[in-house]
């Protein structure tokens, strides 16, 4: 599995706009982006290191019913002006943490330590499919999303909720997204070992920023800011609480 497959599988969470792109744009319409500057991808695992990148190409194609984004596939059920129902799959986001890099895990527990199964160092990436729904308010989107793992790995559930806004849509963009992630037992024991205690629900912010030069050049700086939930700070392969990504550069829309 490459290093360019994995960053664009993260990717998919630190695009501008993504929650409106589909409304933007045309049907039968192919998307083909470059994103040049400066981007890092802040991993959990303490057994692996934080993903940076300065390019990445990024694809999005939307026909009839049917959408591809990077690595997503989607199919629509229903829309109207005021809500979108799709059918979904989609890599889990945990799962390319632990494929970000081929770091080896250094295992060692105290003999007084309480008991703990570490994940699998040869854990895979893991596919989850389901549906998610759109509702649209003014420059309000409200979402909801459920998955489950299709790809025979962990057998687990995941569940995200939020709400996004757009604050400016000309020359210079803005908009904002809060919400949270729930994540079954089954998911976190695969990829962050166990026993894991708490919550099992991460809370994320989300920052996009935009700047028009051309139709086709945009300066972009996105932020993706993560708590970890209780269950996975509990982890001992895991030091730390909050997760902070970023990017900050060009996005060159190809001519298609």
């Amino acid at each position: 599995m490459s290093r360019l497959f994995v960053l664009i599988c993260l990717f998919l969470s630190l695009q501008v706009f993504a929650q409106c792109e589909q409304l933007c744009i045309e049907e039968g319409t192919l998307i083909i982006k470059i994103n040049a500057g400066q981007g890092r991808i802040e991993s959990p695992l303490t057994t692996k290191k934080n993903i940076e990148y300065n390019f990445l190409p990024a694809i999005s194609y939307y026909q009839q019913n049917f959408f591809i984004e990077n690595t997503k596939i989607g199919y629509n059920l229903f829309s109207n002006e005021h809500i979108t129902i799709d059918a979904v799959g989609k890599h889990n986001r945990d799962g390319v943490y632990n494929y970000g890099n081929e770091m080896a895990a250094a295992f060692f527990i105290g003999g007084l330590m309480d008991p703990f199964q570490w994940p699998d160092k040869n854990t895979h990436l893991s596919y989850v499919g389901g549906v998610e729904t759109r509702a649209y308010l003014g420059s309000n989107t409200f979402f909801l999303g459920v998955y489950d793992d299709i790809s025979n790995v962990h057998h687990g559930e995941e569940a995200e909720f939020s709400w996004g806004k757009i604050w400016l849509n000309n020359d210079i963009k803005l908009s904002t997204e809060v919400g949270g992630v729930y994540k079954s037992a089954q998911t976190l024991n695969y990829y962050y070992g166990s026993p894991l205690n708490g919550s099992r629900v991460n809370y994320f912010a989300r920052l996009d920023v935009a700047y028009v030069l051309s139709d086709d050049v945009w300066l972009v700086a996105n932020y993706h800011g993560e708590k970890l939930s209780s269950a996975i700070q509990s982890s001992q392969a895991v030091e730390k609480q909050d997760l902070h990504s970023f990017f900050v550069g060009i996005t060159w829309y190809l001519p298609w």
